[in-house]
């Protein structure tokens, strides 16, 4: 079992888009955990708030069927969606495929591929999750808690 947590904070002065004030960026912070169960298991939880926006919430869920197939499941709140989605390994070259659910868009596609090196050898195991920012990714059926770049 291995627990992971990180937290991010986003542009905490609330930067003006012009030299005039009406127009700031908004403030983000963002907390959550990844916890690997076992080598098939993991969970990941997060919270986010963003200026003049309400709490949202991700959780997400990944089984490892065999080292190149897994399974993930997904929720957030504001605005409702869930996702499941898989992740295929050839070689190489992952293929990333899920399913959204969204209040307003209704059921979304969405399809990644990428490449990636070889590990050599003596070097750390490759993380079983997604590397690339899951946010807007294939693995959206993990929330963005997943991605080892924030959860660590």
């Amino acid at each position: 079992p291995q627990l992971r947590v990180g937290a991010e904070f986003s542009n905490p002065r609330a930067q003006a888009f012009t030299e005039t004030e009406d127009e700031r960026m908004p403030s983000a912070l963002q907390a959550g955990f990844a916890y690997t169960f076992s080598e098939q298991l993991l969970f990941a939880a997060e919270a986010s708030k963003v200026t003049d926006q309400e709490l949202r919430l991700q959780t997400g869920l990944q089984y490892l069927v065999k080292p190149a197939l897994a399974l993930r499941g997904g929720l957030q709140t504001r605005p409702f969606s869930g996702h499941f989605g898989m992740q295929i390994k050839l070689s190489n070259i992952r293929i990333q495929f899920a399913l959204g659910y969204h209040e307003v868009l209704r059921t979304t596609p969405v399809l990644g591929v990428d490449y990636y090196q070889p590990q050599q050898r003596g070097q750390p195991r490759e993380n079983q999750t997604n590397t690339t920012n899951t946010t807007n990714s294939a693995s959206k059926a993990l929330p963005s808690v997943s991605s080892p770049k924030r959860a660590e």
